[in-house]
């Protein structure tokens, strides 16, 4: 659901331009204080004063070429990776089920809470050996044949968002969910 955002842009900027275009609105406003220094009562210069300062002021502001700049945002879902094992220890029998037949159990069991997180986040699924590997959320728990777990290369590849597949442009993971 995209955003509206209003933003005030001037045109006409730089440090130089601001700093020389300050300097003559005082001395313009001082170069007026001297022409009616001695001419008119004090409460009389200090009305003209004030209206001239502030006509400086407005015709500075102006020269500056303010426009109002309206933006269209759409925020980006942050991310939560679903990293599961791929290797085969994976099929390793515990209490008559291997790990990974587990693993697809809980998953399954828990599809509605992946329903309500997939509202405000984007779900990635991964699955790991000696690299991480980008996967279908149905395909998680499909296979493990991999030789070697390595959990530092596949979190430091996510965390780098890597490069390809991996790379997410201005996505945040906000969370990882590592099975193993």
């Amino acid at each position: 659901m995209p955003v509206s955002d209003n933003i005030l842009v001037f045109a006409w900027g730089g440090f130089w331009h601001i700093a020389g275009l300050t300097v003559a609105v005082v001395l313009a406003w001082f170069l007026s204080w001297l022409g009616l220094r001695g001419s008119v009562s004090s409460v009389r210069r200090i009305t003209i004063l004030s209206l001239r300062a502030i006509c400086l002021v407005s015709i500075a502001f102006l020269l500056l070429g303010p426009s109002l700049e309206q933006r269209k945002l759409t925020p980006l879902k942050s991310r939560i990776a679903f990293i599961v094992d791929g290797t085969q220890s994976m099929k390793v029998d515990d209490a008559g089920q291997s790990r990974l037949a587990r693993v697809a159990e809980f998953l399954d069991s828990q599809k509605t809470e992946f329903s309500k997180l997939q509202v405000d986040y984007e779900l990635e699924a991964y699955t790991f050996d000696s690299r991480l590997t980008p996967c279908d959320p149905a395909q998680l728990t499909k296979s493990a044949d991999g030789d070697r777990t390595d959990i530092t290369t596949a979190l430091s590849t996510l965390a780098s968002r890597g490069s390809g597949s991996y790379k997410t442009a201005g996505n945040d993971l906000a969370a990882v969910v590592l099975i193993s």
